[in-house]
């Protein structure tokens, strides 16, 4: 039952972030759920790294789209060269300034 529960404030805990941080709409996160199974450090870096860029595009109608998959899927060092169409290095110096 414990395990139940922190997971479950765990979820919320993400949800939260997507929702009301990442401004992630209710209908997006229902059609990708496996976002709320990502650790939250992981949502917020890489999020956080393509808003520093001026890259956080989510909508599908928009050039320069970047599906959600994209953001939790592989190594730090493919997200910030693939993704983000970033150098690692940049993407190293952004996270020591968190």
């Amino acid at each position: 039952m414990t395990l139940i529960i922190s997971e479950s404030v765990v979820i919320r805990r993400r949800f939260d972030y997507l929702h009301n941080e990442a401004k992630i709409s209710h209908q997006d996160i229902a059609r990708s759920p496996e976002l709320l199974l990502v650790r939250e450090s992981r949502l917020k870096n890489r999020m956080g790294f393509l808003q520093y860029l001026g890259k956080a595009q989510y909508d599908s109608e928009k050039p320069n789209y970047v599906t959600f998959k994209m953001i939790y899927s592989g190594e730090d060092a493919e997200f910030a060269t693939k993704v983000a169409k970033s150098s690692v290095l940049e993407y190293n110096m952004y996270m020591k300034s968190l």
